[in-house]
């Protein structure tokens, strides 16, 4: 398994010992920007190291192999994640993670949420361009380059169906998360993808007051690990689909 952006020791910060005193939650959904986010949140240095921790069948399994220190091939969820937040705290005491509904619910539900962290905060990032997003996301279902990090295993082919199937499963998510924020009296900070592009500062800053912390440095957006991958391709993928359904 290839160690993807934010698994590697890199990102790891000096041993923090003890719990965190403040714990966010990026509420997300494929390829809404949140991966952008978290560089960015890492990049202030008061913000922990936000990633998919949840994610236990592929981020997960690269992140025991390297953090286990007694050795073994597997670890309970409370040792996993102890060794996590020992590893990307930041001094200031603050951890964050990331997660897709399918990620995060099993373990409300299962109570481990609640028994491990005692008060989360919510972050909630989403695309206003829906068609957008689901066609990013199937060429990256396709081609397996779900970050600029990553290498493609082969070359998209438009696929109407493929689309069309992105987008409900994006709305499908989209809706879950409004309804667990309803059901639990949440009220999460919410982002675009497309204001975090335009004014990625700024969003921090509104981050920072949210989660109680010293507003951080400017970071500059064009020197995070994440870069952008719409490239021409993806509008024309878009102008495909929208002219398809123009056929009436």
């Amino acid at each position: 398994m290839s160690e993807a952006f934010l698994n590697g020791p890199e990102y790891d910060l000096q041993d923090f010992d003890g719990k965190p005193s403040i714990v966010y939650v990026i509420c997300s959904t494929g390829r809404s920007g949140s991966t952008l986010l978290c560089d960015l949140m890492r990049q202030t240095g008061v913000m922990g190291v936000p990633h998919e921790y949840f994610n236990l069948s592929n981020h997960g399994q690269v992140i025991i192999q390297r953090l286990n220190r007694s050795g073994a091939k597997s670890m309970s969820m409370e040792a996993y994640f102890d060794a996590i937040v020992r590893s990307r705290t930041t001094p200031n005491g603050v951890f964050g993670l990331k997660a897709h509904p399918n990620q995060f619910i099993p373990f409300v539900t299962n109570g481990f949420v609640r028994h491990y962290f005692s008060d989360l905060r919510y972050i909630y990032i989403d695309r206003r361009d829906l068609l957008a997003q689901a066609v990013s996301w199937n060429m990256a279902s396709q081609t397996g380059k779900w970050t600029s990090e990553e290498k493609e295993t082969k070359a998209p082919e438009f696929a109407f169906d493929g689309i069309e199937q992105a987008m409900a499963v994006i709305s499908g998510q989209n809706s879950l998360w409004e309804h667990f924020f309803r059901l639990n009296n949440i009220q999460p900070h919410r982002i675009t993808y497309e204001g975090l592009l335009a004014d990625p500062n700024g969003h921090l800053e509104n981050v920072a007051g949210f989660l109680g912390v010293e507003p951080p440095a400017q970071v500059d957006i064009h020197r995070s690990g994440i870069k952008k991958q719409a490239s021409n391709l993806n509008q024309q993928w878009i102008e495909q689909f929208n002219a398809l359904l123009m056929k009436l």
